[in-house]
């Protein structure tokens, strides 16, 4: 008895035990892969809207905005200070264009946008979306606002936009809109604030920078699936080693 236990003990250690480790490095390396995908200094900034040689406000119907450069302490950075008062049906927003035209495909994959609203009745009065305007097409990418700053991540799509001309911010006040959650531009779920035709006014803080992704960003899924791949192949051995064992 006492000698199969010890033999028994030393196939752990020689076997399993080892297959356990392998496994929980493997968990800990896919668990610190996603955590640093998702941390700003994962994405060196190349560009941003500091690079933008024209900026304005823009007005569809009964609305007004204006546009100022003001350095935000909690990121350590100038961003665009919008001012807005807009009447339900209207749209307003910024404008960015005359990037540097160095800022193109082989630079940059990937752009990151940062919106804050201080006040938190604003997150259930107007939505916002950022448009990537080039020269062939626009790319919509709807944007999450928050009392403190909000990030969105998203690749650009250059073979169907082509060149870079405009980044533009639109804001609209929602006519409908979800209780209790963050706002998304153009999905509407029951009735909201500006639907009794009040206008809406207010102030927001904006982010953009453009950057490069890394080899491992750019083939994050794929990592992650081959990952999972060598920990279900280990799992399956372990299992084969106890059922025999058995």
């Amino acid at each position: 008895m006492k000698k199969t236990l010890f033999l028994y003990v030393k196939k752990w250690k020689n076997t399993v035990y080892p297959c356990f480790q392998i496994i929980a490095l493997l968990v800990f390396v896919a668990v610190n892969i996603s955590g640093c995908s998702r941390k700003d200094s994962a994405f060196p900034s190349g560009f941003s809207h500091l690079d933008a040689g024209e900026e304005g406000t823009f007005n569809i119907g009964l609305a007004l905005g204006g546009i100022v450069r003001s350095f935000d302490e909690d990121i350590n950075k100038e961003v665009l200070k919008f001012d807005y008062w807009a009447s339900k049906g209207t749209f307003v927003g910024v404008w960015t264009n005359d990037y540097p035209p160095e800022l193109g495909r082989d630079t940059v994959d990937a752009i990151k946008i940062g919106v804050k609203a201080p006040d938190a009745n604003q997150l259930q009065e107007v939505s916002v979306k950022l448009e990537v305007k080039g020269t062939k097409a626009k790319q919509n990418i709807p944007l999450y606002l928050g009392t403190d700053w909000s990030y969105v991540r998203e690749a650009i799509d250059w073979n169907r936009i082509g060149a870079l001309e405009e980044i533009v911010f639109v804001l609209s006040p929602m006519s409908v809109a979800p209780k209790g959650t963050n706002p998304i531009l153009f999905s509407p779920v029951e009735a909201g604030p500006a639907d009794a035709g009040e206008k809406v006014e207010g102030l927001l803080y904006f982010d953009v920078d453009f950057y490069k992704l890394t080899f491992l960003q750019k083939n994050l899924i794929f990592v992650k699936i081959g990952l999972i791949f060598v920990i279900s192949i280990l799992a399956a051995w372990m299992v084969d080693i106890f059922g025999k064992r058995s």
